[in-house]
């Protein structure tokens, strides 16, 4: 595990084994913590080649100098992506705690986990992806759960809440009922995604139909209101 004095261990064995659980944890974590799959590929192009000259290299009474030479060229370039890697990805990433920082093998900046607080109402966006597909994503809340509702043809009621402890109930005529241009709305899909993905990839859609969006966002500190409607024509 890397040290407070540098997050790169100085010893060769040390540093491959940091390495090797780092690349493992964001392979693996990729999508929860927001990594571009790009910016993991930069980091096995030079893992590969570490990988084969520390094989050779680490056999010290059978390798040459020639081949120490390329172990320690090979780490050099490894280690200026790594760093900045380490810097960008996980120690600034918002979508990961302290927990999640330990996992790649590293230790936290701050050992105190700053409390999560209950997430306000997100902002949503959606952008139209391939035939009959719509793409939904809404502002970042670190360690969350992210709901979305996608009704086709109508908005939701005012009757539809979702209450403090995360319960969606359907209380059709409950007050107060505010004014509506349509209090009782007829759709033709419903669709609900609750997941760890603020993103949200939503296909076999109809062309031509309206779609309204909505999120809700879940955290350790509690539930968030329903989002305001996005209106997007597929």
């Amino acid at each position: 595990m890397a040290t407070k004095d540098d997050i790169i261990p100085s010893s060769d064995a040390d540093f491959d084994t940091l390495q090797a659980i780092l690349v493992a944890a964001v392979a693996l974590n990729a999508v929860a913590w927001g990594i571009p799959a790009g910016e993991i590929t930069k980091l096995t192009d030079k893992q590969t080649i570490w990988d084969a000259a520390w094989l050779i290299a680490k056999d010290k009474l059978n390798s040459t100098v020639a081949q120490k030479t390329a172990k320690t060229l090979a780490r050099n370039n490894y280690e200026k992506k790594l760093r900045p890697f380490i810097q960008k990805w996980i120690y600034r990433n918002e979508l990961m705690d302290a927990s999640d920082i330990e996992e790649c093998g590293l230790l936290p900046h701050d050992a105190s986990h700053t409390p999560a607080t209950k997430p306000d109402a997100v902002t949503v966006t959606v952008k139209h992806g391939q035939w009959e597909e719509l793409i939904s994503s809404c502002s970042s809340v670190p360690k969350a759960i992210f709901g979305c509702i996608v009704t086709e043809g109508a908005p939701l009621p005012p009757w539809l809440t979702i209450t403090p402890d995360g319960k969606i109930v359907f209380i059709k005529g409950s007050d107060p009922v505010p004014p509506t241009p349509d209090p009782d709305p007829q759709y033709d899909s419903i669709r609900i995604d609750l997941t760890t993905q603020r993103v949200k990839h939503f296909t076999g859609l109809t062309r031509g139909s309206t779609y309204y969006f909505y999120y809700w966002v879940v955290n350790a500190a509690g539930v968030s209101p329903l989002s305001e409607p996005t209106m997007v024509v597929c």
